[in-house]
């Protein structure tokens, strides 16, 4: 489709990290098309290059109509893309105006715009966070994914948009509870997408002494279940054995936090000379979390990437798990701060 064709249609103006080379056509006569790019000054006072693109619907849409099908599909885009779309539609930078040709052709002298724009025939690498397309898996492109995602049950859109939405986001950071609260939000993801053990369906006789009901039990511990549950999805041994660790140690924490007031006094540990690296495991992140602050941030890494491969492979049918590295944190002293 010729950009020149969509000039005068009405749409919805969105930011996000990346645009597709061309206009890409969906179901229900949406069209995602690129705009160029544009400077914004988000809340931290710091001017970022973003891309710019339009999400025209139907026509007959009223404007409520096409804020609602356009929120539905930004949380499609913000799992699938890893975007910071969801974001910036927190903070209102969007508009629905007339689309003309000044808007689609760019910013000012890029009359060639390819930044941040790639070819939405196939985004397999990033859907399974790749930066290369792994080739055992098939090409899938950006509308046949979402044609999947149109048809999935609301119970299955509600995971994507429990990950997308997880705190803190720019608009919504708690200074005493930001990351904390990031953390028990993924743990309670996953155990939505994982289960929990099944109750025994044996009748539990009442206490001679108190007369109560005891009340009934698992037949499994959590951690046999997890165990057993993530072998069953991922298929090898080891990286079950890793990813059950990892949630645990989260598991851990957010058991701290729910059991008691734990507010976020942690800090940059002090690191002396160039190229001093410090690695984080789950074991260093679940027991330094209240001092390091980059400890619980390794955590919520390898907790986020977890969850994002359990949702793909049960939402779109497609397994890729691989093994969580340990994060490291390396102190490089001629630009004065940490990388």
């Amino acid at each position: 489709m010729e950009l020149s064709a969509l000039v005068g249609q009405r749409g919805v103006r969105y930011y996000s990290q990346f645009k597709p080379v061309e206009p890409c056509e969906l179901l229900n006569g949406i069209i995602i098309t690129p705009s160029g790019w544009q400077m914004l000054i988000p809340r931290e006072g710091v001017s970022i290059r973003v891309c710019r693109s339009h999400f025209i619907g139907a026509a007959e849409w009223s404007n409520k109509e096409l804020i609602k099908r356009f929120r539905d599909w930004l949380i499609y885009d913000s799992f699938v893309m890893e975007t910071n779309g969801a974001a910036y539609f927190d903070e209102n930078l969007l508009q629905i105006e007339e689309v003309n040709y000044s808007i689609l052709k760019g910013s000012p002298g890029d009359e060639d715009d390819k930044y941040n724009a790639y070819d939405y025939t196939d985004i397999t690498r990033f859907l399974v966070e790749e930066f290369t397309k792994p080739e055992l898996l098939p090409s899938i492109s950006y509308s046949n994914l979402y044609a999947k995602y149109c048809a999935l049950s609301v119970e299955d859109k509600d995971l994507l948009e429990w990950y997308i939405s997880t705190p803190p986001s720019p608009k919504r950071f708690d200074a005493f509870f930001g990351y904390y609260w990031s953390l028990f939000h993924l743990t309670v993801l996953i155990e939505k997408i994982v289960g929990l053990p099944p109750k025994c369906a044996r009748f539990q006789t009442p206490c001679k002494d108190c007369g109560m009901t005891p009340p009934p039990h698992a037949l499994k511990t959590r951690g046999t279940w997890l165990r057993e549950e993530l072998k069953n999805r991922i298929g090898d041994a080891a990286i079950a054995e890793q990813y059950a660790t990892l949630i645990e140690a989260a598991k851990s924490v957010r058991d701290s936090m729910s059991h008691g007031p734990l507010f976020d006094h942690s800090s940059q540990p002090e690191m002396h000379f160039h190229g001093e690296t410090f690695s984080y495991d789950a074991n260093r992140a679940s027991s330094e979390f209240r001092e390091d602050i980059n400890a619980l941030i390794a955590l919520l890494v390898s907790l986020r990437s977890i969850a994002h491969a359990l949702i793909v492979d049960r939402v779109f049918a497609t397994k890729h798990y691989h093994v969580q590295k340990p994060m490291k944190v390396t102190h490089i002293t001629h630009s004065d701060r940490i990388l």
